[in-house]
């Protein structure tokens, strides 16, 4: 096919398909060799997702958990966590979560799976199996001794496909 003639049905694409954003189509000359529309479907249908934060006053309490997007930057004392429920009867299912915070924390440390740092070690990708519980996954993560202030973001992918995106604050409380 010559350069004009697909120029042209690519332009033609683009007004018969007005809803397409420029962004979401990869474009490499003199043809389109990939189109692609929004976010992949869940491979497991989501029923739920909650974001927990946990908070206690000294190491001897046990954590009083709530739904917030605000974590104290209180080390060891404040925790998140996250639960998905999904529509499966599986015993486990291989995640990966993408932590990114705003700056580069003094340590990074992971309990279990397979964890490695990106970006000047603000983003941390942690892969591993979760255990399914009632049909819910779900992970904790607490604030360690030298952790940032500011926004947090966290994402839970199964197979690939970007099943949550949890947005959250780490400061001190006023």
């Amino acid at each position: 096919m010559n350069k004009p003639l697909t120029f042209l049905l690519s332009l033609t694409f683009l007004f018969l398909y007005p809803s397409i954003s420029f962004s979401q189509i990869s474009l490499s000359y003199p043809s389109f060799t990939k189109i692609s529309i929004g976010q992949p479907k869940s491979p497991i249908p989501i029923i739920s997702s909650k974001f927990y934060v946990g908070t206690r006053h000294s190491k001897d309490e046990e954590f009083v958990w709530a739904e917030s997007n605000f974590v104290q930057l209180t080390p060891v004392n404040s925790c998140y966590s996250w639960e998905i429920e999904l529509d499966t009867y599986l015993v486990a299912i291989p995640t990966k979560e993408i932590l990114i915070l705003p700056e580069t924390p003094k340590v990074w440390s992971a309990d279990e799976g397979e964890q490695t740092l990106h970006h000047d070690n603000k983003i941390s990708v942690l892969e591993g199996n979760i255990k399914v519980e009632d049909r819910i996954i779900a992970s904790t993560w607490c604030i360690a001794e030298g952790d940032p202030a500011g926004n947090y973001k966290l994402e839970v992918y199964i197979k690939g496909v970007l099943l949550e995106t949890f947005s959250f604050v780490v400061g001190l409380k006023l």
